[in-house]
């Protein structure tokens, strides 16, 4: 894991990045609103994990798409408590201590997890082949089954078994929008 530390100096530069470009997308809103999406914005940089290749223009689409969100007026929207730099560390250790994914392919692969924690090893592999497009043929060749039709039978027990385990466990659909 290699997640990203701020110095002082980049620190404030990332708060005046932000700003700058928050700042004409928030049109005539207050100060506050614009230090909140400002400061929003770099919570979410320092939970990146990894840390994005060029955080200042990660940071920088991050800020825009908040400043965004408050001056439509929208709810989607939740901005962090205030977070001392203790609290903020403490909150680092302890994501990173619980192995929480915080990035989007940390989190896609949490859900596969979960999505295929029922699944024998076999299955999970048939249902992730299947799903990253390989056609039936393909599938029952690398997997050993008797032909495509038997290939394409599995993949809808597997599919059928997987709707009813996410519909028992009451599985959450829907998920944060993703900057």
């Amino acid at each position: 894991m290699a997640k990203i530390e701020l110095s002082e100096a980049e620190y404030a530069e990332a708060l005046e990045t932000a700003r700058k470009v928050a700042g004409p997308r928030l049109g005539d809103h207050d100060e506050v609103q614009l230090e909140d999406v400002a400061h929003e914005a770099i919570v979410r940089l320092l939970a990146q994990d990894p840390a994005p290749a060029n955080w200042q223009a990660w940071l920088t689409r991050v800020a825009i798409n908040l400043a965004m969100d408050v001056h439509r007026g929208d709810d989607k929207v939740v901005l962090a408590d205030e977070f001392t730099k203790a609290q903020l560390d403490e909150l680092k250790a302890f994501v990173s201590g619980q192995q929480i994914a915080t990035s989007a392919a940390g989190m896609m692969e949490q859900a596969i997890a979960t999505i295929t924690a029922h699944l024998s090893d076999r299955d999970r592999k048939i249902l992730i082949a299947a799903s990253e497009g390989l056609p039936p043929a393909a599938l029952a060749e690398q997997f050993g089954l008797a032909s495509p039709a038997v290939a394409s039978q599995t993949l809808h027990r597997i599919r059928k078994s997987t709707r009813a385990y996410l519909e028992a466990i009451e599985y959450e659909r829907s998920h944060p929008r993703l900057y």
